[in-house]
Parts: C-alpha cells; sequence; structure tokens
C-alpha cells in the first residue's frame, strides 16, 4: 500500500479544548489535529497532511518560526510535520483550505475530492531520517520492482473498517514494530540473491550491515538449499549506528514479512514462522492473536480506536526501553494489515534517535 501523505477528507467533528480561546481539536477518521478555532466545522472537507510529510515552504509558510529559514531535505525547503502536544491535546497532522488546491487539475475537474491524494500536487513528500554510514553502501540498483516495499498504513486511517472487522470476528496476528532499518532479502528466479534498504539493491560490501547480516546467518546458501527462488524475506535490521539502537544489539535481523513473488501474496503467519525456523532466523516478537469481535463486542468505533493505541503503549520485548508499537495482520485475508505507532514513543522523541 502507498501511503497518502495530503489527502481531502472530511472533518469528523470538532471538540474544544480547555483554556484554549484560539484553537480547537478536529477529528478526521481516527486522527486529531490542533487547529485554529472556527476553521472549520463538521462536514467541511480540507487537505488534510499526515505526520512524517515534508511540507514545502511554499505551501505552509506558517511552520517556519519567524526569524528562522526554512529546513532543507530533498533539495525541497519546508519542514516535517511531527507528532505533538498542544494545550494537553495530541496534534498529529495539519489541515489545509481546499483552495490550496485552485489552479491544479483535480480543482479544475469539478468533481468531488473527497478521498482524492493531493500529495503530488502539492509537492509533498515523506520525510525519511537519512541512512547511516554502516547502511548506506553502493546501489547495484534500485528496489527489486517484483517485491512490495514495507509501509503499511497507520490504524488512524483504519477506523472506518473497524466495525467491519467486529461483526466478522476478524483474527489479527499481534507483533512488536521495531525501530531500526527495513531489510530485505531477494532470491530471485535466476539464483541471484539480493540485500536491499528501503529503497535500494545493494553491492556487497565488508562495511554494509544489511549484507554482514545476510552472510552471518548465511541467508543466501540457505534460501538456496530449500529452493526458496523469487521469495523475499523481509524483516527489520537492528545495530549499532541505527536510529539509537534503542536496544542495545551489535547486529541482529528480525523477520516480519514472507513474500512469494510467483503467488503475488505475503506468507500467512504460520507459514511465514516456519520459514524462519527453517532458515535459522529470529521472528519480530509475537505480542498476541486478537480477536476483534471477542475483544471489542459493544465497543464504539472511537473506543476501539483509543483501545488499540494505548496497547502500543508499553516496553519493548528486546529490552524495557518504550516499544514503539505494534503491527496488525490479519489471518483471515493477509491484504489487511496496518500498523499502530505508539503516541508516548513519539512524543519521547523515539523517531529522532
Amino acid at each position: 500500500m502507498t501511503r497518502k501523505l495530503a489527502t481531502v477528507k472530511r472533518i469528523d467533528s470538532v471538540s474544544k479544548i480547555e483554556n484554549a480561546d484560539r484553537l480547537s481539536l478536529y477529528h478526521v477518521g481516527g486522527w486529531q489535529i490542533v487547529g485554529q478555532k472556527d476553521a472549520y466545522k463538521a462536514g467541511d472537507l480540507a487537505v488534510m497532511v499526515e505526520i512524517d510529510s515534508w511540507i514545502p515552504h511554499t505551501i505552509a509558510p506558517f511552520l517556519t518560526k519567524d526569524g528562522h529559514y526554512p529546513k532543507v531535505f530533498n533539495e525541497i525547503e519546508g519542514q516535517r510535520l511531527k507528532t505533538v502536544k498542544l494545550r494537553g491535546e495530541i496534534s498529529q497532522g495539519l489541515l489545509l483550505d481546499l483552495d490550496i488546491l485552485s489552479g491544479s487539475a483535480a480543482w479544475a475537474s469539478g468533481e468531488n475530492l473527497e478521498g482524492v491524494d493531493v500529495s503530488e500536487i502539492l509537492g509533498i513528500i515523506k520525510w525519511e531520517k537519512p541512512l547511516a554510514a554502516c547502511l548506506a553502501g553502493t546501489a547495484r540498483g534500485v528496489f527489486p520492482t517484483a517485491v512490495p516495499k514495507t509501509d503499511q498504513d497507520r490504524v488512524q486511517n483504519m477506523k472506518k473498517y473497524l466495525n467491519d472487522w467486529v461483526a466478522g470476528n476478524l483474527t489479527f496476528e499481534v507483533t512488536e514494530k521495531l525501530h531500526g532499518s527495513s531489510c530485505t532479502f531477494y532470491l530471485d528466479i535466476d539464483g541471484v540473491f539480493h540485500a536491499c534498504s528501503r529503497n535500494l539493491d545493494l553491492k556487497e560490501t565488508e562495511s554494509n550491515s544489511f549484507w554482514k547480516v545476510a552472510r552471518m546467518y548465511n541467508i543466501e546458501s540457505k534460501m538456496k538449499e530449500l529452493e526458496l527462488y523469487n521469495v523475499a524475506i523481509q524483516g527489520e535490521l537492528i545495530c549499532e549506528g541505527i536510529n539509537g539502537n534503542q536496544y542495545g544489539v551489535t547486529l541482529d535481523f528480525y523477520v516480519f514479512d514472507v513474500y512469494d513473488v510467483e503467488l503475488g501474496k505475503y506468507s500467512s503467519s504460520k507459514s511465514r514462522v516456519t520459514t524462519c525456523h527453517l532458515l535459522g532466523l529470529k521472528h519480530v516478537p509475537l505480542i498476541d492473536f486478537l480477536q476483534f469481535g471477542t475483544a471489542f463486542i459493544g465497543y464504539s468505533a472511537d473506543d476501539m480506536m483509543e483501545n488499540i493505541l494505548t496497547m502500543a503503549d508499553d516496553q519493548s520485548k528486546l529490552n524495557k526501553s518504550k516499544r514503539e508499537g505494534l503491527v496488525f495482520k490479519c489471518l483471515d485475508d493477509t491484504s489487511v494489515s496496518f500498523k499502530v505507532v505508539s503516541n508516548k514513543w513519539l512524543l519521547a522523541g523515539g523517531e529522532d534517535q
């Protein structure tokens, strides 16, 4: 799934913020955003920009403090949108008036814009922390096109589905979301082994951590021995030099997905765990198997959202550090999954490590 960073969405409701005469709390799906009071009312359409977005200065110059210059990312002047707490309320996003789209083809079409992804129109891109030297390596090529990149949607965008999942009593595997670097090992149909970062297929070098862990676990030889051709093993690489290494691990790899290119789908939970066992690889920590119809019977969508977000706030299974979050994968339909990033972890600066 390609994440939509800026989307035309409808304001669900507006709440008052105590002791904040000029601010209101706007609710959009599972998100809440602190903004100027009376800027919108329930039912209005607006452009909602999600956290992790890099917003060009030309779109939102007010994000740069007076007397300061905008920052630069990927040669674009602007600012990064982060989770913040304002007047005691968590704010995760930015609302922009629809007229910011005037002059665009989408605006000129005169069609209903609700749900339209306008990230490209506005020049909004995803902010990503620069790779550490041990990860950067030398590119052999771009990330293999046959394998999906790992970037699941957040639970806040799934609110409209929650009641359906309860009604269907869908079961989800819940695992810990580790804070490292996305890593993919892929043995293609021709028997060529690929070690990849999130965006690149990397050449083997002695200093590159992706290749170090591949050789540490002898992944290429084991995949060939098991004839796992056209299969991608995806997981989280954690080691010294990556995102503050909150787990205190020298070098390791934890699998969270196995993708079969020929079948065009992800392996089931049971099959993934079996593959890890056969390859001698570690699996991301398993937290629970959760039946929505049993766990959330009688809950409103708002209560479910609050409960799921609270579940993410706990300690990591690897050590006593704050957990980054959780990943939910449906056992009944492997195409359904989402991530829950802990707000406590975000507000404590976890993503800035």
